[in-house]
């Protein structure tokens, strides 16, 4: 009997991370979207791509999302 309710927390720890990194990554591509235009209504044709403003946080912003699913996907792993 202790076993079936662990081994019921455990589906529903897998299926709740499974959805945090859905919306996560959602979420992700809404701000990437967002920063990508915004990367490209600065963009100027003298100027480096690097030199516009939105460069560092969608930089930022995707390397903070690829950390995230990094680390949630070694804690389903883990389970």
């Amino acid at each position: 009997m202790i076993s079936a309710v662990q081994q019921a927390k455990r589906n529903a720890l897998k299926s709740s991370l499974k959805m945090l990194m859905l919306g996560f990554t959602v979420l992700g591509m809404l701000f990437g979207t967002a920063f990508g235009v915004m990367l490209g209504t600065t963009f100027d044709a003298e100027q480096s791509l690097w030199q516009s403003p939105a460069m560092l946080p969608l930089v930022i912003g995707a390397v903070f999302l690829v950390g995230l699913a990094w680390y949630y996907a070694k804690k389903i792993d883990q389970l």
